[in-house]
């Protein structure tokens, strides 16, 4: 769910023309605070030149979220956005792993390309330390 909010939030900042380094997204100590937390919108308020609270609400009326990943969301102030998810999430990714069989999860990244793998020992002769340990990454 997180990375899934990371793409939306990312993408709509990138339509409005507004920096994405300001965005983090972190569990709310209080449960009444939803699942996911963003403050993205006070680190924006310098560079839109609006309160908080504006911002948060630009924001959020161009993002189409998935009913089954957000069931809800709310803005709090003095700019935090949360997240609410949806009680049937779990179900509905299962679901996407059961559909998908042996594909889940399948990528190309790295296709067409060559890794070279070493197998490195420590000296059996003398004591173990930490070097030999960083020597075979």
């Amino acid at each position: 769910m997180k990375n899934y909010l990371e793409k939306k939030i990312a993408a709509r900042l990138e339509e409005l023309n507004w920096p994405t380094a300001d965005l983090q997204l972190s569990r709310p100590k209080k449960a009444e605070n939803g699942d996911w937390s963003t403050s993205v919108a006070m680190g924006l308020a310098r560079v839109a030149r609006q309160a908080p609270l504006k911002i948060a609400e630009t924001i959020l009326t161009g993002i189409d979220f998935d009913p089954h990943i957000v069931s809800r969301y709310e803005i709090a102030p003095p700019g935090f956005i949360n997240f609410f998810q949806a009680p049937d999430f779990l179900a509905h990714q299962i679901r996407q792993i059961v559909d998908l069989d042996h594909q889940y999860g399948r990528n190309e990244i790295g296709k067409d390309l060559k890794a070279q793998v070493e197998f490195v020992s420590a000296n059996p002769t003398g004591p173990l330390t930490v070097g030999h340990g960083r020597q075979s990454v």
